[in-house]
């Protein structure tokens, strides 16, 4: 599709590109399952439209699933200079070592009524992440969580570990 209406593009990565092309800032997305996406600086996107992109319309479905492939993360947001919103949508992660659903990496976001679950982490010592920020040091790019829902299941246990044999020494440790 061209992001018309009449032809919408056909995932929500493509949406952005086109939105970016247009010099738009909100993406708004038909209800359905997407697979996962990288946001663009300043590009927001919305779900809760029905299949002629009314926000709450009632021709057809208006929940929008994000689900991120196995192993990977749905939604990612890097160093973006200006804010991104995500909202109305459910976001699943792909499980697998250090499991995220959204990774958002020194940028400006809020989460808007959307729900959030990891993935099930695997590889043994990894851990679940719904909303995993890192690199936030700048204190003037908040991450905002508004009438949302995050979980993360639990992590993969560690690798057992063995006992040593009794050291010989005379002061022991």
């Amino acid at each position: 599709g061209d992001g018309t209406i009449a032809a919408p593009f056909a995932s929500i990565q493509a949406g952005i590109t086109g939105a970016v092309a247009q010099g738009k800032t909100k993406v708004h997305v038909a209800g359905g399952t997407y697979g996962g996406f990288t946001a663009a600086s300043g590009v927001s996107v919305l779900g809760g439209f029905d299949q002629d992109l009314v926000a709450g319309g009632g021709n057809g479905a208006t929940d929008v699933t994000v689900e991120a492939a196995p192993g990977a993360t749905a939604v990612t947001v890097a160093n973006a200079a200006l804010p991104v919103t995500l909202k109305d949508l459910t976001i699943v992660g792909g499980g697998g070592t250090n499991a995220s659903a959204v990774l958002i990496v020194g940028s400006t976001v809020t989460l808007d009524s959307v729900s959030v679950d990891s993935g099930v982490a695997s590889g043994t010592g990894s851990s679940a992440y719904g909303v995993r920020v890192i690199n936030q040091s700048d204190r003037t790019k908040p991450v905002t969580i508004e009438q949302s829902r995050v979980a993360a299941t639990r992590g993969a246990d560690a690798a057992a570990s063995t006992v040593g044999a009794a050291g010989s020494g005379g002061n022991g440790c």
